[in-house]
């Protein structure tokens, strides 16, 4: 169970946008497997803030790899994303939208998360 979870929308996007710009590396567990994917965000539309009721954003990543989680991903109803920031690794989960097929962001549609939490905390000994 996660320690903290933040729905704060600067503090999700400020996350979202640097794993963007530093293209930092993403996994991606898939409801009912129990591998890890490796994947990247490539782009994101951060919905409409102002405009609430119906404009939720969405998150375009990169094929899965191993490949075999492209086909998988496609009848999941949720994923899991974590990712690692200095000694945390967070976490959100998401919807799969569909294929993105929009050069040259090929790969996968999942949805904005609504909310990031602390997956688990790395202890760094000395």
């Amino acid at each position: 169970m996660p320690d903290f979870i933040t729905i704060s929308t600067a503090r999700i996007r400020q996350a979202i946008d640097l794993l963007t710009v530093n293209r930092r590396p993403i996994t991606v567990k898939i409801e009912g497997e129990h591998t890890f994917f490796d994947s990247m965000i490539v782009k994101v539309d951060h919905g409409n803030p102002v405009l609430k009721a119906g404009t939720a954003g969405r998150v375009f990543i990169q094929w899965l790899s191993p490949p075999k989680g492209n086909n998988l991903i496609q009848s999941a109803k949720t994923v899991q994303v974590r990712f690692s920031f200095g000694k945390y690794k967070l976490a959100f989960t998401s919807y799969y939208v569909t294929k993105s097929l929009e050069s040259p962001y090929l790969g996968h549609i999942i949805t904005y998360p609504e909310s990031l939490s602390i997956a688990d905390r790395m202890i760094v000994t000395r």
